[in-house]
């Protein structure tokens, strides 16, 4: 007898074994079946809330956006509070808390801009989406003429965040600032970064030319490439 036919007998003796099991357990048998279709039933249904309220709270931001460039942008905040309580610790909520204080700080209101950028950054939320929230809150704060917390936050996301594509362009929005805060060696400090870390390409260009202003002088390319 070959492997094949062993196989089927074995087949054969599970069903019929099944068969005789079921027949002298149908209670049981029937609340397992209900069991599992009722779980199969949950995650559909569950699948399929998840799905609606993802396109609803897409729709809803979508309307809210278009409302606060309207004339009653009141009740595009409306909406997007609506969509922060409602949708609390998804993607929803924090695209939701972004567009809100990105508007209050095109409306200067920079105040309540901030405390609801810290207040993100501070809960439960989507890593992926946790470093387009650092932008936006050093920006209020620079307008707001907090630059010693503005500076703190440039360097606490290079800390968190060092393989983003952000880092040039914070690097640089970082060396600007502490030109602004009278900080001259610092920003020398942070330009001679971006020409090592980021060497031939426009940031480094950007950075040589502030080094000049700065202090005459030009990291030496050899040293550069040396410490690359």
């Amino acid at each position: 007898m070959n492997s094949s036919q062993n196989n089927h007998k074995d087949i054969t003796a599970l069903a019929l074994n099944s068969a005789v099991w079921i027949k002298k357990n149908l209670s049981t048998f029937y609340l397992i079946c209900g069991i599992v279709v009722g779980s199969i039933l949950l995650i559909i249904a569950f699948y399929y809330r998840n799905t609606t309220l993802t396109l609803r709270s897409e729709e809803r931001l979508s309307v809210a956006q278009s409302m606060l460039y309207s004339d009653k942008p009141e009740d595009g905040v409306k909406i997007l509070d609506e969509i922060i309580t409602s949708y609390a610790n998804t993607a929803a909520s924090f695209r939701a808390s972004i567009i809100k204080a990105q508007h209050l700080s095109d409306t200067g209101n920079y105040k309540d801009a901030e405390d609801i950028l810290i207040k993100l950054l501070v809960s439960p939320k989507p890593k992926e989406l946790e470093q387009f929230a650092f932008p936006l809150l050093i920006k209020v704060q620079e307008n707001a003429g907090k630059y010693k917390e503005a500076i703190y936050n440039y360097n606490d996301f290079l800390k968190k965040f060092p393989n983003s594509y952000l880092v040039p362009s914070m690097l640089q929005d970082l060396a600007m600032l502490y030109e602004i805060a009278d900080m001259p060696k610092e920003a020398k400090t942070t330009y001679e970064k971006i020409t090592m870390q980021f060497p031939a390409t426009n940031w480094s260009a950007k950075a040589q030319q502030r080094l000049v202003t700065i202090s005459g002088t030009v990291p030496d390319q050899k040293v550069v490439e040396q410490k690359q």
